[in-house]
């Protein structure tokens, strides 16, 4: 799970000076900040270029 501190929070996040100060800013983030895409898994041989845009197309 990746940590996200907002922006109004970075500052205490960066000068925080104790571990319970750093626990209060690891909150959950809201519904609906990230969003999760299933691509393609691209294995190319070699000099194949895997450097194409289809790959970033939603995969049903």
């Amino acid at each position: 799970m990746p940590l996200v501190i907002p922006k109004d929070k970075r500052r205490a996040w960066l000068l925080s000076d104790s571990k319970a100060e750093i626990e209060n800013l690891m909150q959950p983030l809201e519904d609906g900040i990230l969003q999760d895409w299933k691509v393609k898994r691209v294995t190319g041989a070699r000099g194949e270029n895997t450097n194409v845009t289809d790959i970033q197309k939603e995969v049903h």
